[in-house]
Order: C-alpha cells, then structure tokens, then sequence
C-alpha cells in the first residue's frame, strides 16, 4: 500500500515539475519572440536608413560627375583667355600677420570637454545631480543634428550647382531626411512645452524654434534647415 502511495507522490512531483518546466520554456520562447521581433525591427529600419543614404550617395555622385564634364568644357573653351587674365595679374604677396589665437572663453572650454567622451560622462553626471541631466544631452544631440544638416546641405548645394532639382535628395526609396529626423527628436524631447526634458528657455526662442521646424515638416530645404539649425544654437548658448 505504501509503495503505491510512494509511487503516487512521485508521479505528483514529475507532473509538477514538467509544468513548472512547461511555464518556463513558454515564458523564454515569449521573451525571445519579443527580443527577436525587436530585432527585427531594427535591422529592417537600418536597411532602410541605409538604402536611403545609398541613394543619396548616388544622387550627389551623380552632380560631381556633371559639375566635372561642365568644368572640363570651361577648361577647354576658356583656356587661352584665362591663361592671358591671369599673365596680367600682379604678383601676389603673403600676408606675415600672425593668425590670432581665440580667447579660451569659459563656454568655449566647457565645449571642449564636453567633445570628449569622459568629460561629457562627468559632466552629464554633476548635471543629473543638479536635476539638469537633460542640458548636456541636448547639447551633443544638437551637435549631432547640425553635423547632418551642414552634409544635407553641402548635398543641395551640390544639386543646385549642377543643375539638378534638390528634391531628388528626399524622393523614395529616400528615407526621410536623417538632420530632419534628429530635429523631431530634439523638438519633442527637449523643446515642447510640458516635454520630459524640457529646457529653460525664453517664450520668443521656443516659438521661433518651433515655428521653424513646423516649416522643416513640411518641406526640408536649405532654408528651413538653416533656420532649425540658427534656432538650436541659440538654444545651446
């Protein structure tokens, strides 16, 4: 009789721990299909971040090309004028002023240490001490935006010089603009009014950044990306 009941307990314990075991791999298998499909998205939003950069690439690859065949066609046709404009020329004297040094301003040092990676690490932390951790992301993500719009905007210069529309920058499969990407991100993170980082800054300079990049929604060109750009340095000063 005890042998059974031994038995019984057995079976009892081996069910419970197959379900235990059962919970387990059913909980792993949902984190990995999350982590999975995470990565998924990811990886679907680089290619296409990088689809879009590669048509950009081709685009301006293609101006260089014409601005060089319109180049080699001035050489050739001017040649002879240009080589007896410049035999009239004066010769050109050097100038020996010395190059003046730029007074280290203490804004100017803070930006220094802020371009190295453990200074901005200790700065940001003094900063999440004083409940302003936000400022100096602010800053490098400003900084990260206006090394974008000063590449998109070389870009539409290139366009333009060539003769060709600037739009083409931003037609499919172009993947929205990554200086006008970053510009939403530092509008709604840092500049909005109720925002979770929101900044301290003056009604006049919200409005007119605000303004600007409602302007840079609806059409990224190089005068709305100037006047993104103007408004966030004024924001960083």
């Amino acid at each position: 009789m005890s042998d059974g009941i031994d038995v019984d307990i057995k079976i009892a314990q081996a069910v419970r721990f197959a379900q235990r075991e059962f919970k387990d791999t059913v909980e792993s298998l949902v984190r990995n299909q999350r982590a999975l499909t995470t990565k998924i998205s990811e990886l679907e939003n680089k290619v296409q971040e990088l689809s879009g950069r590669l048509h950009r690439s081709q685009v301006v690859r293609r101006a260089t090309r014409v601005l060089r065949m319109r180049q080699r066609r001035a050489a050739q046709d001017g040649g002879d004028a240009k080589h007896g404009v410049g035999s009239q020329q004066g010769p050109i004297t050097a100038s020996h002023q010395a190059p003046q040094k730029k007074r280290m301003t203490s804004k100017r040092e803070l930006r220094g240490i802020l371009r190295q990676p453990q200074g901005f690490k200790v700065f940001h932390k003094f900063c999440e001490k004083e409940a302003c951790g936000g400022n100096p992301i602010f800053w490098r993500k400003c900084n990260e935006f206006i090394d974008e719009c000063t590449c998109t905007l070389e870009d539409i210069s290139q366009l333009c010089a060539a003769g060709m529309d600037p739009s083409e920058l931003f037609l499919a499969p172009a993947q929205p603009d990554p200086a006008l990407q970053l510009a939403k991100t530092i509008f709604y993170d840092f500049i909005v009014p109720g925002s979770a980082n929101e900044l301290a800054l003056s009604k006049g300079l919200v409005n007119r950044i605000t303004l600007a990049v409602h302007r840079l929604l609806r059409t990224v060109n190089k005068t709305s990306l100037t006047a993104v750009m103007k408004g966030l340095q004024d924001a960083q000063a």
